[in-house]
C-alpha cells in the first residue's frame, strides 16, 4: 500500500481530482447562491405582493375591509395592523414582536419566530395613523436552501470519492504493469537473457502505450542477447584457442631438457596462471549467462562447510592461523548449485590465506538459519574507501601484489552469490567480514 501512494499515476490522478474539485466547488457555490438569491427574491416578492395589495385596498377609501383582509386567516402569513402609538386594529399578530427576540438586517427586513415560524417581515407606514407589518414564514424556503446546500456538498463528496477511487484503481493497474515488468527486469539481471516481458492483454498487443513500451524493450533484449551471445562466443572461442597453444606449450616445456630447471619451473607457473586466469574467466562467463542455473539442488549448508572447514584446517594451521567452525544446531538447506557455492567459500578462505595471513590470527566460518555464510578474520583488513572496489575483475590492492592471485577470486565470489539471487556484502570489524546473503525461498 506505501508503494502506491508513491506511484506518479496516483499523484496525478489526486492532483487532477484536487483541481477537478475546485472547479466544480467554485460552480457549485456560483450555482447556491444563485438559487438562494432567486428564493430569497421570490419570498421577498410575496411579502412586497402582500403588502400592496393592503396599499391598495386602503387608499380605495375602504378602512374596514383592510381589516377584513388582515383578519382573514392565511397560512405562513401573518398581519399586524396598528396605529401610529402600536395600538393594535387587526390581523393575526396582536403583539407586537420584542426587541429582544427581533432582528433587523441591513436592509430593514425584521427576522422573528412566531409560533415556531421563522418570519421575514416588513413594517410599512400606510398612512400618517395607519402602520402595517406583512411577513411571510421563511422556514420552507430555509429548508429549501439547506438541502440544496447539503446536496451539493454530498455531490461534491462524491466526485472527490470517485476521483480517488479511480486514481487508486488506475495506480493499481499502472502498478501491476510495473511490477510485471521489473520481474523481467530482474530475470535477465540474473543472467536470463531469454526473458521477454509479457503483454497484458491475453499475450498480445493491443497498441497502447505499454503495449508500445514493452514492445520496444522486449526488441532491444532481443538486440543485446544477440549481441552478448555472439560476444560471448567469441571470447569462449578465443579463450578456447588460446588454451590449446598453452597446453601444448606447457608441455613441451615440461619435456624440453634444460640446465636452468629453476627457470623452466618459472616458465610452467606463468603458463599456469595464464591457463587459471583463462578458467576463472570462463567460469564467470557461463555464470554470468546463467548457464550454470540448471545444475541447482537442495543442499545441506551446514555439511557442506563443515567438509571445507576440514579440508582447511591444516592449511591454516600451517600459515600459524586457527580456522574456526561450529556447525549450526539445526539443519539448515538451500536450493543452491553445490560446487559453485563450495568455490566460493574455498575464494574466501584463500583470500583469507594469501592476503590476510597474520600469525595466531583466527578466522571463523559461522552459518545463520536467514541463509548467511559469514567468513570473519581478525587481520589488517583493507582500506575502507577499497571495499567497493575489491569485488571488480582484475583489481588487487598495492599490499596483494607481492602475493600469488590475479585479482579474479572475490569476483567469482560476487558472480556466485548473484547466481544464486544472493549479494556478497564486505564490511571491516577487526579485519575483513565477507558475508554471503543466499535467498530463502526454495527454488
Amino acid at each position: 500500500m506505501n508503494r502506491l501512494f508513491k506511484t506518479a499515476s496516483l499523484k496525478a490522478a489526486l492532483f487532477y481530482v484536487g483541481v477537478a474539485m475546485v472547479a466544480v466547488g467554485a460552480v457549485l457555490a456560483v450555482l447556491y447562491w444563485q438559487i438562494a438569491s432567486h428564493l430569497i427574491i421570490r419570498a421577498d416578492n410575496a411579502v412586497w405582493r402582500d403588502a400592496a395589495i393592503a396599499t391598495y385596498i386602503y387608499e380605495s377609501g375602504d378602512s374596514d375591509a383592510l381589516v377584513a383582509y388582515v383578519n382573514k386567516p392565511v397560512g405562513g402569513v401573518i398581519y399586524r395592523l396598528s396605529d401610529s402609538l402600536g395600538a393594535y386594529r387587526g390581523g393575526n399578530l396582536e403583539k407586537f414582536p420584542t426587541p429582544a427576540t427581533t432582528h433587523r438586517d441591513e436592509n430593514d427586513w425584521l427576522h422573528f419566530t412566531y409560533k415556531q415560524m421563522q418570519i421575514r417581515a416588513r413594517l410599512l407606514q400606510i398612512d400618517a395613523d395607519v402602520i402595517l407589518l406583512v411577513g411571510h414564514d421563511r422556514g420552507a424556503t430555509n429548508a429549501l436552501i439547506a438541502q440544496i446546500k447539503h446536496s451539493f456538498i454530498i455531490a461534491l463528496g462524491g466526485l472527490a470519492l470517485l476521483g480517488v477511487f479511480g486514481g487508486w484503481v488506475m495506480a493499481r493497474r499502472v502498478l501491476k504493469r510495473v511490477d510485471v515488468i521489473n520481474e523481467g527486469l530482474h530475470k535477465i539481471m540474473g543472467g536470463d537473457f531469454t526473458a521477454r516481458i509479457p503483454f497484458m492483454h491475453n499475450g498480445t498487443d493491443n497498441g497502447d502505450e505499454w503495449d508500445t513500451l514493452t514492445t520496444q524493450i522486449n526488441d532491444a533484449l532481443s538486440r543485446i542477447d544477440s549481441l552478448i551471445v555472439a560476444m560471448r562466443q567469441v571470447t569462449d572461442n578465443l579463450a578456447h584457442d588460446l588454451r590449446r597453444p598453452l597446453t601444448r606449450l606447457r608441455a613441451r616445456l615440461e619435456q624440453m631438457p634444460t640446465t636452468d630447471a629453476a627457470q623452466t619451473q618459472a616458465a610452467l607457473a606463468d603458463i599456469d596462471s595464464i591457463l587459471s586466469v583463462f578458467a576463472a574467466l570462463l567460469s564467470l562467463s557461463r555464470m554470468e549467462s546463467g548457464t550454470a542455473r540448471t545444475d541447482f539442488e537442495t543442499i545441506n549448508i551446514g555439511a557442506m562447510l563443515g567438509e571445507i572447514a576440514a579440508l582447511y584446517e591444516a592449511s591454516f594451521e600451517e600459515a600459524d592461523m586457527r580456522l574456526v567452525f561450529v556447525p549450526p544446531p539445526q539443519t539448515i538447506t538451500a536450493y543452491a548449485h553445490y560446487a559453485l557455492l563450495s568455490q566460493a567459500v574455498v575464494n574466501l578462505l584463500e583470500n583469507v590465506l594469501h592476503h590476510a595471513a597474520k600469525p595466531k590470527a583466527q578466522v571463523h566460518i559461522n552459518l545463520t538459519p536467514d541463509l548467511i555464510i559469514e567468513i570473519a578474520d581478525n587481520g589488517d583488513g583493507v582500506p575502507p574507501e577499497e571495499l567497493s572496489r575489491i569485488t571488480e575483475r582484475f583489481v588487487r590492492l598495492d599490499a596483494s601484489r607481492h602475493t600469488q592471485g590475479d585479482g579474479l577470486g572475490l569476483s567469482l565470489v560476487d558472480a556466485i552469490a548473484r547466481l544464486h539471487g544472493g549479494t556478497l556484502q564486505l564490511s571491516l570489524n577487526k579485519g575483513l567480514v565477507a558475508q554471503i546473503h543466499l535467498p530463502q525461498k526454495s527454488k
